[in-house]
């Protein structure tokens, strides 16, 4: 199978190299049924390693400043991530079988390059962390440092 990657910088317009590409791939298929998908891009790797490093500084910083749970233990590197996709992510309503309701966050590996940014970004401007004197780099520091 092959797959290609374009980027459409502006609505209406198709790369010329995608156009190409699919002409390449059509001449050489057999006849029968065959689906072209056109969709967003999730997150990167890069983007996925850079927020749980945010994670992890979160909960270094905040063991170290003496925040703990109720059982006076540290919060863990998930608790914090847990904490702060249920704070800036969206939520779906969704009906059981058996009929409850359920409200259900929808998943960081499910999130589009642009809605994982946006989350990013709204960690680090988390009004708890900043009054707590909490930085956190900037991707591009991040990266920077964590190639």
């Amino acid at each position: 199978m092959k797959s290609y990657r374009f980027e459409i910088t502006e609505t209406g317009t198709m790369p010329v190299e995608l156009i190409g590409a699919f002409v390449g791939i059509v001449k050489d298929v057999l006849p029968g049924m065959y689906e072209v998908v056109v969709r967003k891009p999730n997150r990167t790797g890069r983007q996925n390693r850079y927020l749980h490093a945010i994670f992890n500084q979160i909960t270094k910083i905040m063991r170290d400043a003496g925040v703990v749970n109720s059982d006076g233990e540290p919060f863990t590197t998930r608790t914090w991530k847990i904490y702060y996709c249920d704070k800036y992510l969206d939520k779906t309503v969704t009906e059981k079988p058996n009929g409850e309701v359920a409200e259900v966050r929808v998943s960081t590996s499910d999130l589009s390059t642009k809605a994982f940014a946006e989350l990013v970004d709204s960690v680090r401007a988390d009004e708890t962390l900043i009054s707590r004197g909490v930085i956190i780099p900037s991707p591009e520091d991040w990266h920077r440092g964590n190639p």
